[in-house]
């Protein structure tokens, strides 16, 4: 039968169906269901995304197919084409569709994005009266949440989930969650399963690959796999190997393998544009970090680049076009590793309209946040409302904190020979003030040690609270879904302290790198200065911005100023970044003994004059003890760059060439923890990122950060985080 979206039909009628729980669905596609550990559960939603041309089609009518042959009723929905012309172009395996068009087996029903609406009451109306078990909807448009059709899909989905019906929904390489720059879309975290399909691209030819990204409640094989479609249909053909020297990867020949995260359009066009200007090299994308080019946070960058990984770039850009912060934030000793894209630090988000309301002027520094907050709490009245909040919940961003409140307040933690200067009393200050907002002022909320960057932003909006020191990404979000809150919430730099003469705050951002061991440098070398040029540039800052760019020329831009107003402030943002690897040259492990003393004293613990003399004691350790400290953070480096294996103590000492008795010795005397306890530290925050990430399951998390026993690792995150892992990623 072949209806159409929005018009009224005759339909069979017969009873809603109830299914057994959780019954295997054959997926039609030889190997897959053994990817699934005997094909998906009856009922679910698979996600299928992909290139063009990768196989998502066949996929998704060899599903359709399978349940035709037994004996199943089928709904076909395309949002491309007219269904029935795409049947005629998939028509493998001599399978003809028109018997099963005729005796109402298989509905066709083309629709587009105008008939969202209709389609979702067109989908009740025959899941209500017909006896469907499977659907098959291509090509549906990747919807955000800002999509003015958007709002239609969740009902859709709602319904399909209320009949039980199996379905398989293709469409487009969707926006990677893992970039900050990017919206996250609406489909990925409305699906059961998640099934990426991609085009890699070999000296002579094309190959396809299929990986399962998310199967929920089924502990999937998360090995890429080859496809091989013929005049037979689809079929998994074996694991895909990375190593495989008849591919084109960035260590041979004229190959350029990009890991670079933009959105389809924006990347198709940048990599089609390269190709023309340089047609004798061969481009595939990669996930890798390790590829020709890679698209990383500034401090990737930096540790990278003290690691002796990658290359310098310092003749690849004209310095004067961007923001002196920036580069700097990819530099180390005066050497640029790295072309700054975007940046963004904390800063002062603050509810515009409470200010206004009671004539307050926008703080400067601390002692009048301090005073804001307590006037505009007395005057609300509401024990809802909140003064001032933080991301505690993250340990980094709470030395972050610390060190930005030190740098406000005119001090510093070395001088330039690399001593100590922890008996300064304004550092002691700084972590007074810091210790002052939690327990004697009482401005911030109870939950600030499970409190997030995204969970402040969240009280922002709904009104909760006055003062947010977080990432103005906010301010972006707000202005690219025309939010009522955009007139409500302003932000501003970093607030001094009172022997300060201004606020500073830790850099953050996104660059381009090279890393120093690849063949073909001056193809590398070549796309890097592609894709920074002008032209490039600011069509993907139209496109993104996360939210300040690094070129200066875009601050005062009038085409992206109208639809960013919030640019004009850059230029005072970035005056108050620093980069606190230029700083404190051993950041990693200054970052890491910090955190103990500030938890300790913010929960009443110890006092703030004696967490900094034991940090004192300590820093001045490091220094006495400089191979010491080479060795500490050459460990760490080793083990945050190879996270997902298993790591026995002996074969870490092999790495850095001392022995394994020793080196537990100096790294417990550097540290004050046992490289155990510091490797399960590690594994645990990698695991708050990946679990973030919608790509990734627990399984698939715990992998990824060495832990292949599951009990182990639900334990070990609970004890660190105080929650299970599935109950961390819901809740965030």
């Amino acid at each position: 039968m072949n209806v159409k979206a929005g018009k009224d039909i005759k339909l069979l009628r017969s009873k809603k169906r109830i299914y057994p729980l959780l019954k295997r669905i054959k997926s039609g596609i030889p190997g897959l269901d053994k990817m699934f550990r005997g094909g998906v559960f009856n009922g679910n939603i698979v996600l299928v995304e992909g290139d063009p041309g990768a196989g998502k089609t066949v996929l998704g009518l060899q599903f359709i197919l399978e349940g035709l042959k037994s004996d199943e009723s089928c709904i076909y929905i395309s949002f491309m084409e007219d269904p029935s012309r795409a049947l005629q172009y998939f028509n493998f395996s001599k399978v003809d569709f028109t018997k099963y068009i005729k005796n109402h087996r298989l509905s066709l029903i083309p629709s587009d994005l105008k008939n969202i609406k209709n389609l979702s009451k067109l989908l009740k109306k025959l899941l209500s009266t017909s006896h469907i078990f499977r659907v098959f909807i291509d090509n549906l448009p990747v919807l955000s949440r800002k999509d003015r059709y958007a709002e239609y899909l969740p009902e859709m989905v709602k319904i399909l989930r209320e009949y039980n019906v199996t379905t398989v929904i293709t469409t487009t390489l969707s926006k990677e969650s893992g970039d900050p720059r990017r919206e996250s879309t609406m489909m990925p975290e409305m699906a059961d399963c998640i099934i990426k399909m991609k085009q890699i691209q070999k000296e002579n030819k094309i190959i396809k690959t299929l990986v399962i990204l998310k199967s929920k409640g089924i502990a999937g094989d998360s090995d890429v796999k080859l496809v091989e479609i013929n005049e037979s249909g689809m079929k998994i053909s074996g694991n895909f190997k990375n190593n495989d020297k008849q591919l084109v990867n960035a260590n041979t020949g004229k190959g350029l393998e990009v890991n670079i995260p933009f959105e389809e359009g924006i990347l198709s066009k940048i990599l089609s544009g390269f190709k023309e200007k340089y047609p004798e090299v061969t481009i595939a994308r990669s996930e890798n970090i390790t590829s020709a080019v890679s698209y990383v946070p500034y401090s990737t960058v930096n540790n990278m680049a003290v690691d002796g990984l990658l290359l310098s770039l310092d003749t690849c850009i004209d310095k004067e076009l961007f923001s002196r912060e920036a580069l700097d934030a990819c530099s180390i000793d005066g050497k640029l590793y790295g072309i700054p894209d975007d940046f963004n630090c904390r800063c002062l988000l603050y509810r515009k309209d409470l200010l206004e309301k009671y004539s307050l002027p926008v703080p400067a520094d601390w002692d009048s946040v301090i005073s804001t907050s307590k006037l505009i709490l007395k005057k609300e009245n509401n024990p809802d409302l909140t003064g001032v909040s933080f991301p505690f919940g993250d340990g980094i961003s709470l030395v972050e904190l610390f060190l930005e409140l030190v740098w406000s307040n005119g001090a510093d933690i070395y001088d330039l020979k690399g001593n100590t200067l922890l008996e300064d009393i304004r550092i002691l200050e700084a972590l007074e003030l810091l210790r002052d907002l939690v327990l004697k002022y009482k401005l911030t909320s109870e939950d600030i040690w499970n409190l997030y960057n995204k969970g402040i932003r969240e009280k922002m909006t709904n009104g909760s609270l006055i003062f947010g020191f977080t990432y103005p990404e906010l301010i972006k979000e707000l202005y690219d879904s025309n939010s009522i809150f955009k007139d409500k919430i302003w932000f501003a730099p970093f607030p001094k302290m009172s022997k300060g003469e201004m606020g500073y705050a830790v850099i953050a951002g996104a660059a381009y790198i090279i890393p120093k061991n690849i063949k073909n440098q001056e193809a590398a070398v070549n796309f890097v200065k592609y894709v920074t040029g002008n032209e490039i540039a600011k069509e993907i800052e139209a496109r993104g911005g996360w939210p300040f760019p690094s070129r200066i020329s875009f601050w005062a831009d009038e085409v992206i100023l109208k639809k960013k107003p919030y640019y004009a402030e850059a230029g005072k943002i970035a005056r108050s970044c620093v980069n606190p690897y230029n700083k404190i040259k051993n950041y990693r492990l200054f970052s890491l003994i910090t955190q103990k003393e500030i938890v300790k004293v913010l929960k009443g613990e110890q006092e703030p004059q004696k967490g900094i003399k034991i940090l004192n004691d300590k820093l001045k350790k490091l220094k006495r003890f400089k191979l010491h400290h080479k060795i500490v953070e050459k460990t760490m480096a080793y083990l945050e760059n190879n996270l997902g294996k298993t790591h026995y103590i002996k074969s870490i000492a092999q790495e850095v060439k001392i022995s394994p008795k020793y080196l537990q010795i100096i790294f417990k005397l550097e540290t004050g923890m046992c490289i155990i306890e510091y490797l399960n530290e590690l594994r645990v925050n990698r695991a708050k990122l990946l679990l973030k990430n919608y790509k990734y399951n627990v399984r698939e998390a715990a992998l990824k950060v060495g832990c292949s026993n599951m009990t182990y690792f639900g334990r070990l995150f609970k004890k660190k985080t105080g929650i299970l892992p599935n109950e961390y990623r819901l809740e965030d």
